[in-house]
Order: structure tokens, then sequence, then C-alpha cells
């Protein structure tokens, strides 16, 4: 995350974070970083915790789309982050 939004959100680097799409949400570890450089953009890296965030639309290409989905991230202190296995079940309806 950019460091500005995570001062927004007053929240340090490594607080558990919300993040929220028409798709779904998920709990994740804020990660501050500079290389965001503009406000408003995340990064979560390609897997079960982004799959949570986007649809299944492919537009033919096989891969769903996982740029530009818009979302919302709020704190999520108290909340934990899922384990592999909670994440499988949870797609399972175990």
């Amino acid at each position: 995350m950019n460091p500005e939004d995570i001062s927004f959100l007053s929240i340090k680097s490594g607080d558990n974070v919300k993040v929220t799409t028409r798709y779904g949400s998920v709990i994740l570890k804020s990660s501050s970083s500079n290389q965001l450089n503009k406000r408003g953009l995340i990064y979560i890296p390609y897997g079960p915790y982004s799959n949570r965030v986007v649809g299944d639309d492919s537009n033919s290409s096989g891969t769903p789309t996982f740029k530009g989905v818009q979302g919302s991230v709020e704190s999520a202190i108290g909340e934990s982050v899922k384990t592999l296995e909670e994440l499988v079940a949870d797609l399972r309806g175990v």
C-alpha cells in the first residue's frame, strides 16, 4: 500500500486490513511500499488471497482480470488472516 494510504487509515505496516470488492473480501496484512507511488492503489500477489476479491470472468482469456478491480480497504485490527486451509474450506462450503 502507498504509505500515505496507510497513514490515512491510521494503521501501521503489518496491521491487518480488510479488502472488499463487489466479488468478495479478504483479511490481509498491510505492507507499506514506496513503489506504489499513486494513492488509492494496492497490490495483492496472485494466488488464493487475491482470488477472493476478483471475479471469474476472463473475457475469453482464461485468466480472470486482476487489474482495475475497484474496492475498499479498511482497518481489520482484531480480525485474523485466514490460513490457506481455511480459504479452501470456505470455497468448498465446509
